[in-house]
């Protein structure tokens, strides 16, 4: 079969993420080429790209065949031959690789789950929102994943045991029930989604160009544990997360809590200047007086005190919270306007909101405060996914 370059190019850089570097199964360093497809998986997700050319099935190892192709015309063309090795031969040069039995290649059911039509930047602006909230360690599964909550309104949520994110989905999707996709999964779609080539607009205009919306179309296989992404020339399956998600939303508390409203830029600047009076201690300490002044405090007693004050608007009376280093500093990063941060009291999660972007909800450290007993669990933060009343 013969393949012009480039087309293979762009699509081994579009499977890519999906392909491991390392692997208990040799195999799946491979990628396949079956069925006018180039396929690339790791057991748990799987990214099909349609190349028409492709008329044979064959194994090729993914990254020297990168390698290979870096160094071939783009506008040269690939013969891929099938003898008792993989043959490829182009206008200047040739390649062979050891056969691989194409049977051994581990594919993903398929499943025949209806899709449903949604505007594809909307999801995944929305995915990747609460994306980096996923916990990352491999205790509790459930955690490491992108939930799809179902509505009205759907929404999208994500948290590590110690913060989470919330967002309603600005598209609809008819799920009977939560599904939670792998962090992994939704990184490799969202590579896929960045590289694939954009579906071309109907007309030629420049509004059209701009203003057009990229069709995505998701089939969600709750009782298979898959959730299928097709767009354009790519396809990919990946598996679900079997687990219930935890009751997150209900730590957003129904009744309006305390608010002070801070310029993120303002609040970030006070975070970095006392940060280097951390040293191993994580803690932020912001307290708020009826003048609206917030006083940023980091304290170690083997390397001092760091204060600097920023100007708030409250709505309420003085107030304090202690919170996480790196929790809050990812949190104000890229941030310009004003962030407003609700608390009901000192013990309970404390809500961040900033324009259209998620809630987010932290929860607090205990710390000792001045001239007060240190608490039994000094500098302890409680898990974000325990039971918690939200009007306490």
């Amino acid at each position: 079969m013969d393949i012009q370059v480039q087309k293979l190019r762009e699509a081994l850089e579009v499977i890519g993420p999906a392909v491991p570097r390392k692997s208990k199964l040799e195999i799946l360093k491979n990628i396949l080429l079956k069925d006018g497809a180039v396929v690339g998986l790791d057991l748990d997700t799987a990214v099909a790209v349609a190349l028409p050319e492709v008329t044979e099935a064959a194994l090729l190892p993914y990254r020297q065949l990168v390698q290979l192709l870096k160094t071939v015309p783009g506008s040269d063309t690939l013969r891929v031959e099938l003898n008792s090795g993989t043959r490829l031969t182009w206008s200047q040069g040739s390649a062979t690789y050891p056969a691989a039995n194409v049977d051994d290649y581990p594919l993903m059911p398929q499943t025949e789950a209806p899709e449903q039509k949604v505007d594809g930047d909307a999801f995944m602006a929305d995915l990747l929102a609460v994306e980096s909230f996923c916990a990352t360690e491999e205790s509790r599964p459930v955690l490491t994943g992108v939930h799809l909550i179902p509505g009205p309104p759907m929404a999208v949520a994500a948290g590590d045991g110690f913060r989470m994110a919330y967002q309603e989905l600005r598209v609809a999707l008819d799920v009977a029930e939560a599904v939670i996709v792998p962090r992994g999964a939704v990184r490799v779609l969202a590579h896929c989604w960045k590289k694939a080539a954009a579906s071309q607009p109907q007309g030629d205009s420049f509004i059209n160009l701009i203003t057009s919306k990229r069709p995505l179309f998701v089939a969600i296989d709750k009782a298979g544990l898959k959730v299928k992404f097709r767009f354009g020339d790519v396809t990919i399956l990946c598996r679900l997360i079997d687990g219930m998600t935890p009751g997150w939303i209900d730590l957003i508390p129904q009744v309006q809590p305390k608010r002070v409203t801070v310029w993120a830029q303002e609040l970030d600047r006070a975070v970095k200047q006392v940060a280097p009076f951390l040293a191993d201690n994580s803690i932020i300490r912001l307290s708020w007086t009826e003048d609206g002044v917030m006083q940023v405090t980091a304290h170690n007693e083997d390397v001092g005190t760091g204060e600097s004050n920023v100007p708030v608007t409250i709505d309420a009376e003085p107030g304090r919270t202690a919170l996480n280093y790196r929790y809050l500093a990812q949190y104000l990063e890229g941030k310009d306007r004003q962030v407003t941060i609700g608390i009901t009291n000192e013990s309970s999660p404390i809500l961040f909101r900033y324009e259209h972007a998620p809630v987010v909800v932290i929860m607090p450290m205990f710390v000792q405060w001045d001239n007060e007993p240190t608490p039994p669990a000094a500098g302890h933060e409680e898990k974000i996914d325990q039971e918690v009343d939200p009007e306490e």
